[in-house]
């Protein structure tokens, strides 16, 4: 299960959040990933914020080694924002990667419990033309439903739609 990459779930990013995490990004992309990390390391020890530590232990998370800071820094986050269920959903997941399953079942059903708040909106588009490149960039989330290719070419829209919202309400 691959990690949530949004740190707009549920939480406000202030203007002086945005361009921390715009000059990590810019520096994740010009260098080693280790440099970004160091320098989003280093704002979110002294800002204290909740959106950093989040991005943080994304990047933490990629690696089996880091996995342990980022349930560490997806545990600060938590103490900072308690109402963010991003931050609850990918700490179960990695919970559940560092074999501490009751902890992740934990976190997760916090995680949907608090996102059955959050405003969502489900836009499926057909398989020919997809969604506009407006919309997904727009999205905080995207999902796709994968199709075993030997058996069906496609997934009727009305069909995709229905997984969707039976998976939203469990």
């Amino acid at each position: 299960m691959p990690l949530a990459a949004a740190a707009r779930d549920a939480l406000e990013v202030s203007p002086q959040e945005k361009k921390i995490l715009g000059q990590a990004k810019d520096l994740a992309q010009t260098r080693e990933a280790e440099t970004a990390a160091a320098f989003l390391q280093a704002q979110a020890a002294t800002s204290r914020s909740a959106p950093l530590l989040f991005q943080l232990a994304l990047w933490q998370a990629e690696s089996e080694a880091t996995r342990p800071q980022a349930i560490e820094r997806l545990q600060q986050a938590l103490e900072l924002a308690p109402a963010f269920p991003g931050a609850y959903r990918n700490l179960g997941i990695l919970q559940s990667q560092t074999g501490d399953y009751e902890a992740a079942a934990a976190s997760l059903q916090k995680a949907a419990q608090d996102g059955l708040d959050a405003d969502v909106l489900l836009a499926l588009g057909n398989e020919a033309v997809g969604l506009s490149e407006e919309l997904l960039e727009a999205a905080d989330f995207r999902l796709r439903i994968p199709t075993i290719r030997e058996k069906a070419e496609s997934l009727n829209v009305a069909a995709c739609g229905a997984i969707c919202m039976y998976l939203s309400s469990q």
